[in-house]
């Protein structure tokens, strides 16, 4: 099974709003059972849809991969280090995950 849902993540401005965003990005979150898909395949996924080398002209719209503890942090964190061999620079930031506000 797989769920996603449209929010924001990676700040600290309390109950943030489409209007009201402050410190975070917008994101989207990916529940998901380790049964039938791994997080390296959705770590795939994320990497093959978006460009990133580009750099975002706001942190609104940052692109990063926020982790769930040590295991998915080491995942993302070699999951960019193999991307960085093949295309240099990158601009994706890989960042704990804080508390996810829905949209």
């Amino acid at each position: 099974m797989i769920r996603t849902r449209v929010g924001y993540c990676g700040g600290n401005h309390p109950n943030p709003t489409y209007h009201d965003l402050g410190d975070h990005a917008e994101t989207t979150e990916v529940d998901f059972d380790p049964a039938t898909i791994s997080y390296a395949q959705i770590l795939d996924a994320v990497w093959a849809s978006h460009n990133p080398c580009g750099s975002s002209y706001s942190r609104q719209y940052m692109t990063a991969i926020f982790y769930s503890g040590d295991e998915q942090k080491q995942a993302a964190l070699a999951s960019l280090a193999k991307r960085r061999e093949s295309l240099g620079k990158i601009q994706t930031q890989v960042l704990p995950k804080t508390t996810f506000t829905l949209a």
